[in-house]
């Protein structure tokens, strides 16, 4: 009996360390499957906040585009509207200054047609005169001494 006693001590002994150390190795075992489920989790996430900064940087592109566009159509917006108006005043001019009867002294409606006539060809001689002088080489001042 005292033999196997001993067996029995020293089977459960082993038992007792084998029992031990599965213990163990099943505790490191389900550490590194949850270090691999982390790391997984991880690329994931990772992959993740890469996708969403490629689309910030997308939408970041396009909306750079869709402003300058859009500065660029209120430029053109701008200029139609300066080309407009400009339009406006030579309409208005133009039907305020319309002649029923044209060509006789007695004009329907009576306008001052005239005097802008007077004052575009005075305009047209003083720019034809600074290019002759300019042609002939006579300086500004000395075409006043001239006109003295």
């Amino acid at each position: 009996m005292a033999i196997s006693g001993i067996l029995t001590l020293i089977v459960g002994t082993g038992g007792i360390l084998f029992h031990k150390q599965s213990k163990r190795l099943k505790a490191a075992e389900a550490a590194a499957a949850e270090k691999e489920v982390l790391k997984k989790d991880l690329e994931n996430q990772k992959s993740t906040n890469d996708e969403w900064i490629r689309l910030y940087d997308e939408k970041k592109n396009e909306l750079s585009a869709c402003q300058s566009k859009l500065v660029e159509l209120q430029n053109k917006l701008q200029k139609a509207a300066e080309v407009e108006g400009h339009q406006r005043l030579v309409i208005n001019d133009l039907t305020w200054s319309r002649c029923i009867v044209n060509g006789c002294p007695n004009r329907t409606p009576p306008r001052n047609f005239e005097k802008k006539l007077e004052t575009i060809e005075n305009l047209h001689e003083d720019i034809t005169r600074k290019i002759e002088n300019y042609k002939v080489g006579v300086d500004y001042d000395d075409e006043e001494m001239l006109d003295d």
